[in-house]
């Protein structure tokens, strides 16, 4: 081989080894490929944007609380859509008034609530949107309802949560709240049926250690198991002197009990 074509043979092979040097340094741009990434954005609304302010509600049971056990009231009760009051809406409301123990009158009205209810809500007290879509809502229930309770003492079970419902609901309405007395039958049933009777105080509950065979989650049929607990109450109360004779379901034994000592 001759000298010159040996120098151009190694000139080249210089010249390769720099461009692969270069290109390993300083890769050639491939064909770019352009993405557009769109991001989406769900904003959900704020189910406490139109909450009924606090201190309209706050303190509904307390204020209006009565001090002694009538035998004449008006029993209530409501279904809601939820357990907010702030937020939640009434879509049944019942009453049933009692004149010495003895029913003589009876209120029940579904609502639309404006808003659709939960499978939930549906399960547990059969109550379907289907079925309150042609109804009334609150501000034309309301009117009525507050005529039939009179200014009778008003008892529900847990009833800080119906009445304040019914507050929020008035609030909205821009309806004047009632201010009857009320009485809760939660704190009053504790008193007389001890603990280690029955595992909690909820009215289904008090359904089954009662045997009653009545509907659970509608709101007259709860008007009805909430005015039995009341007269077990009231009955046990005019003879709180006299003992409790209990029987201890794991040793038969009877166990008797003033009924001071066990609030």
């Amino acid at each position: 081989m001759k000298i010159i074509d040996m120098v151009k043979k190694a000139s080249k092979t210089l010249d390769d080894v720099s461009n692969k040097i270069d290109n390993f340094i300083n890769p050639p741009k491939k064909n770019a490929v352009s993405y557009t990434v769109t991001t989406y954005t769900t904003t959900y609304p704020n189910p406490y944007a139109n909450a009924v302010p606090y201190n309209v509600f706050k303190d509904a049971y307390i204020k209006n609380k009565a001090k002694n056990y009538p035998k004449s009231y008006v029993v209530i009760d409501t279904e809601t859509t939820g357990l907010e009051p702030e937020i939640d809406r009434i879509i049944e409301i019942s009453a049933i008034k009692y004149v010495n123990g003895t029913p003589v009158a009876s209120f029940s009205q579904l609502v639309n609530p404006r808003v659709q209810i939960s499978q939930f809500i549906t399960n547990l007290t059969g109550i379907t949107n289907q079925e309150l879509a042609n109804k009334p809502t609150i501000e034309y229930v309301l009117p009525y309802f507050f005529q039939f309770i009179e200014d009778y003492v008003l008892v529900a079970h847990n009833m800080p949560f119906d009445i304040k419902m019914i507050a929020c609901e008035s609030y909205r309405s821009n309806i004047r709240m009632c201010e009857n007395k009320l009485l809760d039958t939660v704190p009053l049933i504790k008193r007389v049926i001890s603990p280690t009777q029955i595992p909690n105080y909820k009215l289904e509950t008090l359904k089954h250690f009662f045997g009653v065979n009545i509907t659970s989650h509608r709101a007259l049929a709860d008007c009805e198991m909430c005015n039995i607990v009341y007269r077990h109450f009231l009955t046990l109360n005019e003879h709180k002197n006299k003992k409790l004779v209990l029987l201890d379901e794991e040793t038969g034994e009877i166990i008797e009990l003033d009924k001071k000592d066990w609030n």
